[in-house]
């Protein structure tokens, strides 16, 4: 499991996750509904992605247990 940070600022984060060979995207920000959740995307193709939900953290512990129920 690899996590990276892409974005950073005040209003918005972003974070790229590699796990068992599949690409993630994790966007926490102001703008949305639920401002202080992490959303969870997969990436399914070139420039597509799917969303999976939301999660409360992204330490690795409970990154690993969200990603095994799904």
């Amino acid at each position: 499991m690899r996590l990276k940070k892409i974005l950073k600022t005040d209003i918005e984060e972003r974070y790229k996750l590699f796990y068992k060979g599949k690409e993630y995207y994790i966007q926490k920000s102001k703008r949305l509904k639920y401002p202080d959740k992490y959303y969870v995307a997969v990436k399914i193709g070139y420039n597509t992605y799917d969303s999976m939900g939301v999660t409360s953290s992204i330490h690795k512990l409970n990154l690993k247990k969200y990603l095994g129920e799904l």
